[in-house]
């Protein structure tokens, strides 16, 4: 693990976040969260359906994972890897697709606070 991921982890604890996402642009599309977290579970396919509805994301995966932030954070964490080449809706110009990323996070958070009030 990087010094930096442990400032984030320790930085998330300090603040008494909620939730830890943290989003990363790689080959292989995929949503992790911890194995035994209910919450991060619910978390990462509410954040999957918007990015395969909205952005048009295609091969998104979700899955089981034991990154630094997923087992160390004690909120719900969820590790997002995006290949924009497989979202048809997402712009390729970098702050075009980050603006359209964040939209689709708030969109994925909404739904997950949705789902544990009811």
């Amino acid at each position: 693990f990087s010094l930096d991921l442990l400032t984030k982890v320790l930085k998330a604890g300090e603040v008494n976040a909620h939730i830890f996402v943290s989003i990363d642009h790689s080959k292989d599309s995929s949503l992790g969260h911890y194995f035994s977290s209910y919450k991060g579970k619910l978390l990462a396919r509410s954040i999957k359906q918007v990015l395969e509805d909205e952005l048009s994301c295609k091969k998104v995966s979700l899955k089981e994972s034991t990154d630094f932030v997923l087992v160390h954070t004690s909120m719900p964490a969820v590790v997002i890897n995006l290949d924009r080449r497989h979202c048809k809706q997402l712009p390729q110009d970098d702050e075009d697709g980050r603006w359209k990323e964040a939209q689709a996070l708030y969109q994925g958070l909404r739904s997950y606070f949705e789902a544990l009030s009811h």
